[in-house]
């Protein structure tokens, strides 16, 4: 998670930025100082580390980057650096912090949100007519499908900007997202928005966040005191906790961020755990085991075949992995797994197990066998065996294995031994014996 922390000359972003890293500072934006990396706290990692004992826990983390003041017309204009710009389009949320102190008033840091979001369309209004522009001029390639697709989205994008709406309240099929990834336009992005004030009206400042969320719905917004916030995050624990009580603060600034950038960016953290590492990775509400797996490596998502997974609270309710399996809340997610109601191909009367996946082709070659009930019997290849007897014990549970016939075991085996060929011999008649061996050839 990378977030940017943005706002106008004199807003106090830089130091709600420090605030939220902890950095020591002095004065306004420095590059030296813009960049820092905050933990995610997360109670349930701390249990499960007090229980698996590992070698090392590592917990959620938000990159946090400060960034140059943007006054109106910097980004429309050009007059804001390349780097700071393509900085700010490789996040993934923005913190708008605007300046409630100094005789401002309610009007005036409404105009200061308009004026960022403003910024962010127009932004975006000319990096799109730009490419629309372009695909005009590509002549032959102009019937490319893709192309077109993507000219059609864009144009739909411009008619969004052009009524006055940022991207991020447009409506995108999950196919069209992909084809908007690569342009990392502004005002698709979460923003945060945080009305700073003075420690003399900090009251004042939580009225005014609630009025302005109704004028700019979609954008999350709060209210608190960055310099109150920044002294606060330096302070040892004993000390902070006593001037937060005088301050009335319930929750610091830090704590009141992450929380509600993990509700906008809509992420969630499922929790891996062993005696290597136990591990906080931060994923997108929705996604299934397979996707889910793809935040750890890539490989595992591509060639992902099953999840072992237990809910935080069975865990902690049965206290080990072993009581859960015993419980029956030890759950399996696998890849591509149908639904109810397909049959057996022999055996109509018998529905087919959810592991299985479709039916292997029939054959008499041999050199090797291997019975339903896992026990394997090879004259040739040990190898072979071996991972028969494996490839049906692992995939299903110990009481199925009397239940299903090899249907259900032989695509996992193959999944895994991409170099064996599996053959089903059925046996005479049209009731299947499901003692009945397994034939199989490298």
């Amino acid at each position: 998670m990378h977030i940017t922390v943005i706002g106008h000359s004199g807003s106090g972003k830089t130091t709600l930025f420090r605030a939220l890293s902890g950095i020591k500072g002095d004065g306004g934006y420095s590059e030296a100082a813009a960049m820092a990396a905050i933990d995610v706290p997360d109670e349930r990692l701390d249990t499960l580390t007090g229980v698996f004992k590992p070698k090392k826990t590592v917990h959620a983390r938000i990159e946090l980057a400060d960034t140059v003041a943007i006054e109106e017309g910097n980004l429309k204009n050009g007059t804001i650096s390349a780097k700071t710009l393509q900085h700010m389009r490789q996040s993934d949320a923005f913190i708008l912090v605007i300046g409630y102190f100094d005789g401002k008033t309610p009007e005036k840091a409404s105009d200061d949100i308009h004026a960022i979001i403003s910024e962010f369309m127009l932004s975006d209004m000319v990096q799109i007519e730009t490419r629309i522009e372009r695909i005009r001029k590509q002549g032959g390639k102009k019937d490319n499908p893709v192309v077109a697709q993507e000219a059609g989205l864009l144009e739909q994008c411009l008619e969004q900007l052009n009524n006055d709406k940022p991207l991020s309240v447009l409506e995108i099929a999950k196919q069209d997202e992909r084809l908007l990834r690569g342009f990392q336009f502004l005002s698709l992005k979460p923003m945060m928005i945080v009305i700073n004030t003075a420690e003399e009206n900090m009251a004042e400042g939580m009225t005014l966040a609630d009025n302005l969320s109704t004028t700019f719905p979609g954008y999350p917004i709060i209210s608190a005191c960055a310099k109150l916030e920044s002294e606060l995050a330096l302070m040892a624990e004993d000390e902070r906790a006593a001037f937060m009580e005088e301050f009335a603060i319930k929750e610091s600034i830090r704590g009141r961020i992450i929380t509600l950038a993990l509700s906008t960016m809509g992420l969630i953290c499922f929790l891996t755990v062993g005696e290597d590492e136990c591990r906080a990775w931060p994923i997108r509400s929705g996604l299934n085991a397979q996707e889910a797996a793809g935040a750890i490596h890539t490989d595992l998502s591509n060639k992902f075949i099953r999840a072992e997974t237990v809910s935080y609270a069975d865990f902690v309710k049965y206290g080990s992995m072993a009581e859960c399996k015993k419980a029956g809340v030890w759950r399996s997610r696998r890849q591509n797994v149908p639904g109810p109601g397909r049959r057996h191909p022999h055996h109509p009367g018998r529905e087919l197990s959810r592991f299985c996946r479709k039916p292997i082709n029939i054959d008499i070659s041999c050199v090797a066998c291997v019975s339903v009930r896992g026990v394997a019997k090879c004259a040739k290849c040990v190898r072979m065996a071996a991972c028969a007897k494996t490839a049906i014990c692992g995939v299903l549970p110990r009481h199925a294995l009397l239940d299903v016939c090899i249907y259900a075991c032989a695509p996992a085996w193959l999944t895994g031994h991409p170099h064996l060929t599996i053959f089903f011999k059925p046996p005479s008649g049209d009731t299947p014996v499901f003692d009945s061996p397994v034939e199989c050839r490298a």
